[in-house]
């Protein structure tokens, strides 16, 4: 299959290449996932008195957060002064990405 906009591949061993321009990706996963972001603009937090904990330490030349939901579940994420995302792991939370870089966190139903 071609790597055309609007095309999707899913390989043998199970991986989900899109090649849209926009639309909507859903993902399901009881192990890791892999997404590629190079750089974020903002990070939304869809209800925010779902949130319990956040955290937000500065250390050479870079921010890392830290945030907890009420469910249990937690991300952490680490960009430099420009914007690149240096580090992104969530467990149990819902995460969206809306026009390449802007991530939407929130905890599941």
């Amino acid at each position: 299959m071609s790597n055309e906009p609007g095309r999707i591949r899913v390989e043998p061993d199970q991986q989900l290449t899109s090649h849209r321009e926009a639309g909507k990706l859903h993902l399901l996963s009881e192990g890791r996932i892999k997404v590629t972001l190079r750089s974020i603009r903002c990070v939304d937090v869809h209800g925010i008195t779902d949130l319990e904990t956040h955290q937000i330490t500065r250390a050479f030349g870079s921010v890392s957060h830290f945030l907890r939901f009420a469910n249990g579940g937690e991300v952490r994420f680490a960009y430099n002064a420009a914007g690149a995302l240096l580090e992104f792991v969530a467990n149990d939370v819902e995460v969206g990405v809306i026009g390449g870089d802007r991530i939407v966190l929130r905890q599941p139903d």
